[in-house]
């Protein structure tokens, strides 16, 4: 399939377009596609902070523009790395794994993502911010649902398994958090 099959495919038939990209992994364009939605979302996220903070000296927007470059990078790095920590969860506890798939399917379930920052961004300029908050969070809900329907399918799943994969790292995250917090307070009780 072609990239507009397959972005065609997410947007108005998931499940069986999440089937062909786990079996296939067509892993140029679904890094091609990512890196075309993180490079759209940083523009508009410097516009965005750009035109709601204009009274910051010069020095800043270089900041912003870094700090908005990074932000990119490092939603490249942490997909891959989640990937493959889903895919290892799922090959401990289920005895499936597929972490090529995953990432197709997560890198694609993202598209979505795209419109976010242009409509956030429409909203700023026109005086109407909560309009922008309201659809961000409609295409965040939009996204979280694509990707656990590409977890579900590339690493034959249920829903239910799917679910936990997606929060299985923040509860690890927690859970590691509040160790560390209780060995501190107990380290340096007296301090």
């Amino acid at each position: 399939m072609s990239v507009i099959d397959n972005v065609y495919g997410v947007l108005f038939e998931p499940v069986n377009t999440f089937r062909y990209l786990k079996d296939n992994k067509p892993y140029g364009q679904a890094i091609l596609l990512l890196v075309l939605i993180l490079s759209i979302t940083t523009v508009f996220q410097t516009a965005q902070l750009k035109n709601t903070a204009p009274l910051m000296p010069d020095k800043f927007s270089e900041g912003i523009i870094l700090f908005a470059v990074m932000s990119a990078i490092m939603s490249l790095l942490s997909i891959f790395f989640l990937s493959g920590f889903v895919s290892l969860l799922s090959e401990m506890f289920w005895g499936k794994a597929n972490a090529g798939g995953v990432l197709t399917t997560t890198c694609f379930a993202s598209l979505p993502a795209v419109l976010a920052p242009p409509l956030a961004y429409a909203a700023t300029i026109t005086g109407v911010e909560w309009i922008g908050v309201i659809f961000s969070l409609l295409i965040a809900i939009w996204v979280f649902i694509l990707q656990l329907l590409g977890i579900r399918e590339a690493l034959e799943v249920s829903t239910g398994q799917a679910t936990l994969l997606i929060f299985m790292p923040l509860i690890i995250l927690v859970f590691v958090l509040i160790c560390i917090a209780v060995l501190f307070a107990i380290t340096y009780k007296g301090f």
